[in-house]
């Protein structure tokens, strides 16, 4: 009997376990940490906190809000609260609560605007080649920064975010050369991306444009000083590794993208880490790109790629002439 038990609790744990790893690691990682705030709500003010009510909910959204968390950070809390009752095995009717919604609603009304980045386009990335630091660090930078641009990636799917993990992170082995029809291209397997819950990974095909600004080219010229230096040449180590034998983090790749963008005279602080894609997805549109060219360029699935455009002062300067030109009269 008591192996009958053993083996009935092992196979709950297990249940649990396969459960919870039906969601990202690090959202199961924030969806802890909420699930404990709300538990910890409901015992302070000796509520039951499941099933929840809907009165409850917007107690919760109350206490939150009180707290001063922003608007998109209560959403998560609550999807939370939704994923605790899911595991627990209780059934969730609330996530089409009118009451909910718009109290959700008032949270965004009353919100101020976010604050989005610059983005760093074609003509900023060939402005900052020129302040980029010699030697081996540098090209390893601007290998980075070209393949970020080209590719239109996010910072953490470049770069290592803490201890470096060759099942996630980008290794030498994620990058090919190939030709087809006398033309040069790059290859690079992308292992998981913010948008990819189920880890399929995509590969990112970047052209070599045959001019100074190359990610094709950039990348090339790190992977062969990097063959006749002293660092790992292995398959599975970090594909951009500084000479000191530690890889690229995303808090080091944006703190030289600042410091570059500060030496050009730019307010650093208006540029991230998305700053790269942002740009890419702009310097396309700019460039005459269709709306189809663009949401490839950047993988996106629907048109949550116009968010990431933004419009220069001249372009938007020139709608009112294209808008009505000038007219040529003609001498009597």
């Amino acid at each position: 009997m008591s192996v009958f038990l053993d083996d009935l609790t092992s196979l709950r744990l297990h249940s649990i376990s396969l459960l919870r790893q039906g969601i990202r690691s690090s959202t199961a990682r924030t969806y802890t940490s909420a699930q404990k705030r709300y538990l910890a709500f409901c015992d302070t003010f000796l509520l039951t906190a499941l099933p929840a009510t809907e009165e409850l909910l917007l107690l919760y959204i109350a206490h939150l809000d009180r707290a001063l968390l922003k608007g998109s950070s209560i959403r998560v809390y609550l999807a939370a609260v939704r994923s605790l009752h899911i595991e627990e095995g209780f059934k969730y009717d609330l996530s089409d609560s009118q009451r909910v919604k718009r109290t959700l609603r008032a949270l965004t009304i009353s919100a101020p605007p976010p604050k989005q980045k610059r983005p760093i386009t074609s003509d900023i990335l060939a402005r900052m080649q020129g302040c980029i630091p010699p030697g081996y660090n540098g090209g390893v930078l601007w290998a980075a920064m070209t393949l970020a641009f080209f590719g239109c990636l996010r910072a953490g799917e470049l770069c290592v975010q803490s201890a470096f993990d060759p099942k996630i992170n980008l290794c030498l082995a994620d990058v090919t050369y190939y030709t087809h029809m006398d033309s040069d291209y790059l290859c690079v397997r992308i292992k998981r991306s913010k948008t990819d819950s189920l880890n399929k990974g995509f590969q990112a095909v970047i052209g070599c444009t045959m001019s100074p600004v190359c990610s094709h080219c950039s990348m090339r010229r790190m992977l062969t000083v990097r063959a006749a230096s002293h660092l790992p040449r292995d398959n599975d180590s970090p594909l951009f590794l500084l000479s000191s034998a530690s890889p690229v983090t995303k808090a080091y790749f944006v703190t030289a993208t600042r410091s570059i963008l500060l030496e050009l005279g730019l307010d650093a602080a208006q540029f991230s880490g998305h700053s790269y894609r942002a740009g890419a997805a702009t310097s396309a549109a700019l460039a005459g790109f269709a709306d189809y060219e663009i949401q490839l360029l950047g993988r996106w699935t629907s048109s949550a790629y116009q968010q990431y455009i933004r419009a220069p002062t001249p372009l938007l300067l020139s709608f009112a002439a294209r808008m009505a030109p000038r007219q040529v009269t003609t001498p009597r």
